[in-house]
Protein backbone atom coordinates (compact mmCIF):
# COMPACT_ATOMS: atom_id res chain seq x y z
CA UNK A 1 0.00 0.00 0.00
CA UNK A 2 2.80 2.43 0.86
CA UNK A 3 4.51 1.78 -2.48
CA UNK A 4 1.52 2.94 -4.52
CA UNK A 5 2.18 6.18 -6.39
CA UNK A 6 -0.50 8.81 -5.78
CA UNK A 7 -3.22 6.34 -4.72
CA UNK A 8 -6.81 7.41 -4.37
CA UNK A 9 -8.57 7.05 -1.03
CA UNK A 10 -10.50 3.99 -2.20
CA UNK A 11 -7.34 2.31 -3.50
CA UNK A 12 -5.51 2.99 -0.26
CA UNK A 13 -8.29 1.62 1.94
CA UNK A 14 -8.80 -1.38 -0.32
CA UNK A 15 -5.08 -2.21 -0.27
CA UNK A 16 -4.89 -1.77 3.52
CA UNK A 17 -7.86 -4.06 4.01
CA UNK A 18 -6.54 -6.76 1.68
CA UNK A 19 -3.12 -6.79 3.34
CA UNK A 20 -4.70 -7.91 6.61
CA UNK A 21 -2.06 -5.91 8.47
CA UNK A 22 -4.32 -4.39 11.11
CA UNK A 23 -5.98 -7.78 11.66
CA UNK A 24 -2.60 -9.24 12.57
CA UNK A 25 -1.95 -6.32 14.92
CA UNK A 26 -5.30 -6.88 16.63
CA UNK A 27 -4.64 -10.61 17.00
CA UNK A 28 -1.30 -9.97 18.73
CA UNK A 29 -2.89 -7.38 21.03
CA UNK A 30 -5.75 -9.70 21.99
CA UNK A 31 -3.33 -12.50 22.90
CA UNK A 32 -1.14 -10.18 24.97
CA UNK A 33 -4.15 -8.75 26.83
CA UNK A 34 -5.42 -12.27 27.55
CA UNK A 35 -2.08 -13.28 29.12
CA UNK A 36 -1.84 -10.04 31.15
CA UNK A 37 -5.34 -10.48 32.57
CA UNK A 38 -4.67 -14.10 33.49
CA UNK A 39 -1.54 -13.15 35.40
CA UNK A 40 -2.76 -9.91 37.01
CA UNK A 41 -6.41 -10.70 37.79
CA UNK A 42 -6.52 -14.48 38.16
CA UNK A 43 -2.99 -14.94 39.50
CA UNK A 44 -2.19 -17.97 37.32
CA UNK A 45 0.91 -19.00 35.40
CA UNK A 46 0.69 -18.95 31.60
CA UNK A 47 2.68 -21.05 29.12
CA UNK A 48 3.04 -19.33 25.73
CA UNK A 49 4.17 -21.43 22.78
CA UNK A 50 3.54 -21.10 19.05
CA UNK A 51 4.37 -23.60 16.30
CA UNK A 52 8.13 -22.97 16.40
CA UNK A 53 8.55 -20.75 19.46
CA UNK A 54 10.50 -17.81 18.07
CA UNK A 55 7.92 -15.58 16.32
CA UNK A 56 4.45 -15.23 17.86
CA UNK A 57 5.75 -16.36 21.24
CA UNK A 58 8.07 -13.37 21.42
CA UNK A 59 5.30 -11.05 20.23
CA UNK A 60 2.73 -12.16 22.80
CA UNK A 61 5.14 -12.30 25.74
CA UNK A 62 6.54 -8.86 24.96
CA UNK A 63 3.09 -7.25 24.76
CA UNK A 64 2.04 -8.93 28.01
CA UNK A 65 5.22 -7.71 29.74
CA UNK A 66 4.52 -4.14 28.61
CA UNK A 67 1.02 -4.30 30.04
CA UNK A 68 2.05 -5.86 33.35
CA UNK A 69 5.31 -4.14 34.30
CA UNK A 70 5.78 -0.35 34.09
CA UNK A 71 9.56 -0.84 34.02
CA UNK A 72 9.35 -2.11 30.45
CA UNK A 73 7.52 1.07 29.49
CA UNK A 74 10.64 3.11 30.25
CA UNK A 75 13.43 3.64 27.74
CA UNK A 76 15.95 1.42 29.49
CA UNK A 77 13.32 -1.20 30.29
CA UNK A 78 12.25 -1.43 26.65
CA UNK A 79 15.86 -2.12 25.62
CA UNK A 80 16.02 -4.88 28.22
CA UNK A 81 12.72 -6.32 26.96
CA UNK A 82 13.96 -6.63 23.37
CA UNK A 83 17.22 -8.20 24.52
CA UNK A 84 15.34 -10.67 26.75
CA UNK A 85 12.39 -11.75 24.59
CA UNK A 86 13.89 -11.31 21.12
CA UNK A 87 17.68 -11.37 20.99
CA UNK A 88 18.43 -13.84 23.80
CA UNK A 89 15.30 -15.91 23.21
CA UNK A 90 16.47 -16.85 19.72
CA UNK A 91 14.45 -14.82 17.24
CA UNK A 92 15.85 -15.49 13.75
CA UNK A 93 16.79 -11.99 12.67
CA UNK A 94 18.94 -13.29 9.83
CA UNK A 95 16.13 -15.32 8.27
CA UNK A 96 13.22 -12.98 9.00
CA UNK A 97 14.86 -9.81 7.61
CA UNK A 98 17.41 -11.18 5.14
CA UNK A 99 20.27 -9.15 6.59
CA UNK A 100 23.15 -11.39 5.39
CA UNK A 101 21.75 -14.35 3.49
CA UNK A 102 18.65 -16.50 3.75
CA UNK A 103 15.58 -17.89 2.08
CA UNK A 104 13.18 -15.21 0.75
CA UNK A 105 10.29 -17.38 1.91
CA UNK A 106 11.44 -16.97 5.53
CA UNK A 107 11.34 -13.17 5.44
CA UNK A 108 8.55 -11.81 7.63
CA UNK A 109 8.16 -8.50 9.54
CA UNK A 110 7.56 -10.15 12.90
CA UNK A 111 9.28 -7.59 15.11
CA UNK A 112 7.77 -4.78 13.03
CA UNK A 113 4.34 -5.97 14.13
CA UNK A 114 5.41 -5.92 17.77
CA UNK A 115 6.78 -2.38 17.43
CA UNK A 116 3.49 -1.25 15.91
CA UNK A 117 1.59 -2.86 18.78
CA UNK A 118 3.66 -0.71 21.12
CA UNK A 119 2.74 2.37 19.10
CA UNK A 120 -0.97 1.47 19.23
CA UNK A 121 -0.68 1.25 23.03
CA UNK A 122 1.09 4.61 23.12
CA UNK A 123 -1.83 6.13 21.23
CA UNK A 124 -4.26 4.83 23.84
CA UNK A 125 -2.03 5.58 26.86
CA UNK A 126 0.02 8.66 25.91
CA UNK A 127 1.33 9.25 29.46
CA UNK A 128 2.38 5.67 30.20
CA UNK A 129 5.54 5.42 28.06
CA UNK A 130 8.78 7.27 28.69
CA UNK A 131 9.87 7.12 25.02
CA UNK A 132 8.21 8.64 21.98
CA UNK A 133 7.40 7.55 18.44
CA UNK A 134 10.85 8.50 17.14
CA UNK A 135 12.45 5.97 19.48
CA UNK A 136 10.44 3.11 17.95
CA UNK A 137 11.12 4.27 14.39
CA UNK A 138 14.88 4.37 14.96
CA UNK A 139 14.88 0.87 16.42
CA UNK A 140 12.92 -0.45 13.46
CA UNK A 141 15.24 1.35 11.05
CA UNK A 142 18.42 -0.12 12.55
CA UNK A 143 16.99 -3.64 12.47
CA UNK A 144 17.45 -3.44 8.70
CA UNK A 145 20.48 -1.11 8.55
CA UNK A 146 23.01 -3.66 9.96
CA UNK A 147 25.03 -0.76 11.39
CA UNK A 148 24.91 -2.35 14.84
CA UNK A 149 25.40 -5.94 15.91
CA UNK A 150 22.32 -6.36 18.09
CA UNK A 151 20.12 -7.79 15.33
CA UNK A 152 22.60 -9.96 13.45
CA UNK A 153 22.54 -13.79 13.26
CA UNK A 154 19.77 -16.17 14.31
CA UNK A 155 20.81 -17.07 17.86
CA UNK A 156 23.19 -16.32 20.68
CA UNK A 157 25.28 -19.31 19.64
CA UNK A 158 25.95 -17.83 16.19
CA UNK A 159 26.72 -14.40 17.63
CA UNK A 160 29.22 -15.95 20.01
CA UNK A 161 30.94 -17.95 17.26
CA UNK A 162 31.23 -14.89 15.00
CA UNK A 163 32.28 -12.65 17.95
CA UNK A 164 29.65 -10.12 16.97
CA UNK A 165 29.81 -8.36 20.32
CA UNK A 166 33.55 -7.76 19.93
CA UNK A 167 33.43 -6.68 16.29
CA UNK A 168 30.39 -4.42 16.29
CA UNK A 169 28.82 -1.65 18.32
CA UNK A 170 25.65 -1.79 20.38
CA UNK A 171 22.55 0.10 19.29
CA UNK A 172 21.50 0.67 22.89
CA UNK A 173 24.57 2.76 23.70
CA UNK A 174 23.84 4.95 20.67
CA UNK A 175 20.20 5.44 21.64
CA UNK A 176 21.02 6.10 25.28
CA UNK A 177 23.58 8.72 24.34
CA UNK A 178 20.88 10.61 22.42
CA UNK A 179 18.06 9.78 24.84
CA UNK A 180 16.99 13.42 25.06
CA UNK A 181 15.65 13.12 21.48
CA UNK A 182 13.46 10.15 22.40
CA UNK A 183 11.76 11.38 25.58
CA UNK A 184 8.00 11.58 25.71
CA UNK A 185 6.98 15.03 27.03
CA UNK A 186 3.67 13.63 28.29
CA UNK A 187 5.29 10.95 30.44
CA UNK A 188 4.80 11.30 34.19
CA UNK A 189 6.40 8.83 36.58
CA UNK A 190 3.67 9.46 39.20
CA UNK A 191 0.77 9.21 36.74
CA UNK A 192 -1.84 6.49 37.15
CA UNK A 193 -1.03 5.11 33.69
CA UNK A 194 2.61 4.53 34.62
CA UNK A 195 1.78 2.54 37.75
CA UNK A 196 0.51 -1.01 37.67
CA UNK A 197 -1.16 -2.89 34.84
CA UNK A 198 -2.56 -1.29 31.70
CA UNK A 199 -6.07 -2.32 30.63
CA UNK A 200 -6.53 -1.42 26.95
CA UNK A 201 -10.02 -0.99 25.51
CA UNK A 202 -10.19 -3.09 22.36
CA UNK A 203 -13.87 -2.64 21.56
CA UNK A 204 -14.45 -0.77 18.26
CA UNK A 205 -16.59 1.82 20.01
CA UNK A 206 -13.75 2.66 22.43
CA UNK A 207 -10.62 2.27 20.33
CA UNK A 208 -9.83 2.07 16.63
CA UNK A 209 -6.57 0.74 15.23
CA UNK A 210 -4.81 3.43 13.25
CA UNK A 211 -2.54 3.46 10.27
CA UNK A 212 0.95 4.43 11.43
CA UNK A 213 1.75 7.11 8.90
CA UNK A 214 4.80 8.28 10.86
CA UNK A 215 6.43 4.92 10.21
CA UNK A 216 5.28 3.95 6.73
CA UNK A 217 5.08 7.38 5.11
CA UNK A 218 8.24 8.87 6.54
CA UNK A 219 10.00 8.59 3.16
CA UNK A 220 7.07 9.93 1.15
CA UNK A 221 8.38 12.84 -0.92
CA UNK A 222 4.95 14.25 -1.65
CA UNK A 223 4.31 15.05 2.01
CA UNK A 224 5.31 18.51 3.19
CA UNK A 225 7.82 18.39 6.02
CA UNK A 226 6.24 19.55 9.23
CA UNK A 227 7.09 19.47 12.89
CA UNK A 228 5.35 16.74 14.82
CA UNK A 229 3.24 17.31 17.90
CA UNK A 230 5.93 15.66 20.00
CA UNK A 231 8.51 18.16 18.81
CA UNK A 232 6.19 21.01 19.67
CA UNK A 233 5.62 19.60 23.13
CA UNK A 234 9.34 19.06 23.69
CA UNK A 235 10.05 22.65 22.67
CA UNK A 236 7.36 23.93 25.03
CA UNK A 237 8.72 21.73 27.82
CA UNK A 238 12.27 22.99 27.33
CA UNK A 239 11.12 26.59 27.28
CA UNK A 240 9.05 26.01 30.41
CA UNK A 241 12.04 24.47 32.15
CA UNK A 242 14.21 27.45 31.24
CA UNK A 243 11.59 29.86 32.55
CA UNK A 244 11.33 27.89 35.79
CA UNK A 245 15.10 28.05 36.23
CA UNK A 246 15.10 31.80 35.60
CA UNK A 247 12.24 32.20 38.06
CA UNK A 248 14.20 30.29 40.69
CA UNK A 249 17.26 32.49 40.15
CA UNK A 250 15.17 35.66 40.41
CA UNK A 251 13.54 34.33 43.56
CA UNK A 252 16.94 33.77 45.14
CA UNK A 253 18.02 37.29 44.20
CA UNK A 254 14.85 38.74 45.69
CA UNK A 255 15.40 36.80 48.91
CA UNK A 256 18.99 38.05 49.13
CA UNK A 257 17.86 41.65 48.62
CA UNK A 258 15.21 41.29 51.30
CA UNK A 259 17.75 39.82 53.73
CA UNK A 260 20.25 42.60 53.06
CA UNK A 261 17.54 45.25 53.51
CA UNK A 262 16.44 43.63 56.75
CA UNK A 263 20.03 43.60 58.03
CA UNK A 264 20.47 47.27 57.09
CA UNK A 265 17.32 48.17 58.99
CA UNK A 266 18.55 46.29 62.04
CA UNK A 267 21.87 48.16 61.92
CA UNK A 268 20.08 51.52 61.63
CA UNK A 269 17.82 50.68 64.56
CA UNK A 270 20.83 49.70 66.68
CA UNK A 271 22.60 52.93 65.78
CA UNK A 272 19.53 54.98 66.69
CA UNK A 273 19.17 53.18 70.02
CA UNK A 274 22.85 53.72 70.76
CA UNK A 275 22.64 57.45 69.93
CA UNK A 276 19.58 57.77 72.16
CA UNK A 277 21.41 56.07 75.02
CA UNK A 278 24.44 58.36 74.56
CA UNK A 279 22.21 61.47 74.54
CA UNK A 280 20.39 60.33 77.68
CA UNK A 281 23.64 59.69 79.58
CA UNK A 282 24.96 63.16 78.58
CA UNK A 283 21.81 64.89 79.81
CA UNK A 284 22.03 62.98 83.08
CA UNK A 285 25.59 64.21 83.58
CA UNK A 286 24.53 67.81 82.90
CA UNK A 287 21.64 67.62 85.36
CA UNK A 288 23.87 66.08 88.02
CA UNK A 289 26.36 69.02 87.89
CA UNK A 290 24.20 71.41 89.99
CA UNK A 291 25.78 73.51 92.81
CA UNK A 292 24.28 71.25 95.44
CA UNK A 293 25.64 68.14 93.75
CA UNK A 294 28.96 69.86 93.23
CA UNK A 295 29.22 70.80 96.94
CA UNK A 296 28.25 67.30 97.93
CA UNK A 297 30.95 65.94 95.67
CA UNK A 298 33.50 68.24 97.30
CA UNK A 299 32.45 67.10 100.74
CA UNK A 300 32.99 63.51 99.71
CA UNK A 301 36.68 64.23 99.05
CA UNK A 302 38.38 65.59 102.30
CA UNK A 303 41.26 68.08 101.65
CA UNK A 304 42.64 68.23 105.18
CA UNK A 305 43.35 66.02 108.11
CA UNK A 306 40.75 65.57 110.87
CA UNK A 307 42.87 67.41 113.48
CA UNK A 308 43.28 70.49 111.29
CA UNK A 309 39.62 70.53 110.51
CA UNK A 310 38.69 70.54 114.21
CA UNK A 311 41.09 73.44 115.03
CA UNK A 312 39.84 75.59 112.15
CA UNK A 313 36.23 74.89 113.03
CA UNK A 314 36.84 75.86 116.71
CA UNK A 315 38.63 79.08 115.68
CA UNK A 316 35.80 79.94 113.32
CA UNK A 317 33.26 79.40 116.10
CA UNK A 318 35.25 81.62 118.51
CA UNK A 319 35.54 84.44 115.97
CA UNK A 320 31.81 84.36 115.26
CA UNK A 321 31.08 84.44 119.02
CA UNK A 322 33.37 87.42 119.50
CA UNK A 323 31.66 89.28 116.70
CA UNK A 324 28.26 88.55 118.13
CA UNK A 325 29.34 89.73 121.65
CA UNK A 326 31.19 92.88 120.50
CA UNK A 327 28.67 94.09 117.94
CA UNK A 328 25.25 92.77 118.73
CA UNK A 329 23.48 95.14 116.27
CA UNK A 330 25.67 94.30 113.26
CA UNK A 331 23.54 91.53 112.00
CA UNK A 332 20.44 93.59 112.47
CA UNK A 333 21.73 96.77 110.73
CA UNK A 334 23.53 95.12 107.81
CA UNK A 335 21.80 94.65 104.46
CA UNK A 336 22.53 90.97 103.80
CA UNK A 337 20.33 90.65 100.79
CA UNK A 338 22.04 93.45 98.85
CA UNK A 339 25.52 92.60 100.10
CA UNK A 340 26.26 96.34 100.97
CA UNK A 341 28.02 96.88 104.31
CA UNK A 342 26.45 99.37 106.73
CA UNK A 343 29.08 102.15 107.09
CA UNK A 344 27.22 104.21 109.69
CA UNK A 345 28.57 102.15 112.56
CA UNK A 346 32.24 102.79 111.75
CA UNK A 347 34.42 105.88 111.71
CA UNK A 348 36.67 106.75 108.81
CA UNK A 349 39.74 106.39 110.98
CA UNK A 350 38.94 102.80 111.64
CA UNK A 351 37.70 103.41 115.16
CA UNK A 352 34.74 101.96 116.89
CA UNK A 353 31.12 102.76 116.37
CA UNK A 354 29.76 106.35 116.70
CA UNK A 355 27.75 107.65 119.62
CA UNK A 356 24.52 106.04 120.42
CA UNK A 357 22.54 109.16 119.48
CA UNK A 358 23.79 108.93 115.93
CA UNK A 359 22.75 105.35 115.58
CA UNK A 360 19.13 106.31 115.31
CA UNK A 361 19.78 108.52 112.26
CA UNK A 362 19.59 107.40 108.70
CA UNK A 363 22.70 106.47 106.82
CA UNK A 364 22.29 109.46 104.53
CA UNK A 365 22.27 111.90 107.44
CA UNK A 366 25.40 110.60 109.13
CA UNK A 367 28.07 113.26 109.80
CA UNK A 368 31.68 112.35 109.35
CA UNK A 369 34.33 114.53 111.05
CA UNK A 370 36.93 116.17 108.93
Amino acid sequence: VCELKSPSMSDFLWGLENSGWLKHIKAIMDAGIFVAKAVAEEGVSVLVHCSDGWDRTAQVCSVASLLLDPYYRTMKGFMVLIEKDWVSFGHKFNHRYGNLDGDPKEISPVIDQFIECVWQLMEQFPCAFEFNERFLIHIQHHIYSCQFGNFLCNSQKERGELRVQERTYSLWAHLWKNRADYLNPLYRSDHSQTQGTLHPQMAPCNFLYKFWSGMYNRFEKGLHPRQSVTDYLMAVKEETQQLEEELEVLGQRLANLQNSQFNDNKVKIKQQDRSKQLGLSTSNNIIANTPQEYSNNLKSFPSRSPSQGDEEDSALILTQDNLKSSDPDLSANSDQESGVEDLSCRSPSGGGCLASEDSGKDSDEAVFPA
